[in-house]
């Protein structure tokens, strides 16, 4: 999945190229589809320049301090998450463990999700455990928790340690749409629908999720946006969101580098 990421989505060979085209404008046409290689080109080298390619696996740095704190214990939770963020930094792995275990034994079912994200990276002596991994992602998924939704969608759509299955994965997507506009389910719609994954294969459909996914701030919808418009020949529309993608990913790769795996992450 990740490799077909990178191949440019050129016009189909089946399209008529210049239906109505005479020398002069046959040349335009040629100039905008160079133009538009060529820009998208230099965002896929920026990209592979500065390590930002498209996560479809986990990453440590999706423990992140923004978590829902809306029950009564909120302020004793925070205490306890920062607690887990601070050992994440600082290399303590095993000690993270343990806390997240006791909060997920208390009710607190986003710690189930992290846990699956800990032994789905591992790092510094925390050896990785896919199936347990899974094991953890599956207990926040069964609960409704959208980090869990989410990782257990991306495992069934790239078949990492689980069968794949693109309606399962389809669904899970659906169902958090439902409930909040999230750029991960919506960019992984637009996946789905882009390459006929269980569903027929629309692009109508694709390009709408990823512009939805696009405004709520993913990193790579635009880069997709741009391979669609390509193949249907619509250059303009094609470079602009090329360009808005390299800016993007120079904002992120400058100033925001520490939060890449939030933008990143499918």
């Amino acid at each position: 999945m990740q490799e077909a990421l990178w191949a440019w989505g050129g016009p189909s060979a089946s399209q008529p190229l210049c239906a109505r085209a005479k020398g002069t404008s046959l040349l335009i046409f040629s100039s905008q589809s160079q133009a538009c290689f060529a820009i998208y080109l230099a965002g896929s080298i920026f990209e592979e320049r500065w390590n930002l390619g498209l996560k479809t696996d986990s990453d440590r740095l999706s423990f992140r301090s923004h978590r829902s704190m809306d029950d009564s214990r909120s302020k004793e939770l925070e205490r306890r998450w920062n607690l887990v963020l601070s050992a994440v930094e600082h290399g303590d792995f095993s000690g993270a463990e343990y806390m997240l275990k006791s909060l997920g034994k208390e009710g607190y079912i986003a710690a189930y999700s992290e846990l699956g994200v800990l032994y789905e990276s591992g790092g510094k002596g925390f050896q990785p455990n896919l199936p347990k991994s899974i094991e953890y992602y599956t207990i926040a998924d069964e609960a409704g928790e959208l980090e869990g939704m989410l990782a257990i969608a991306r495992l069934k759509l790239g078949g990492a340690g689980l069968s794949k299955d693109y309606l399962g994965a389809r669904k899970r997507y659906e169902l958090i749409l439902g409930q909040v506009e999230n750029r991960r389910a919506l960019f992984g719609l637009g996946w789905i629908y882009e390459h006929g994954l269980a569903v027929n294969e629309d692009n109508g459909a694709a390009i709408d999720y990823y512009l939805r996914a696009h405004k709520a701030g993913h990193l790579f919808a635009g880069r997709q946006l741009s391979a669609l418009y390509c193949r249907e020949g619509k250059w303009l529309k094609a470079g602009l969101f090329r360009v808005c993608s390299i800016v993007s990913a120079f904002y992120v790769a400058t100033f925001d580098r520490k939060n890449l795996s939030l933008y990143r992450q499918l």
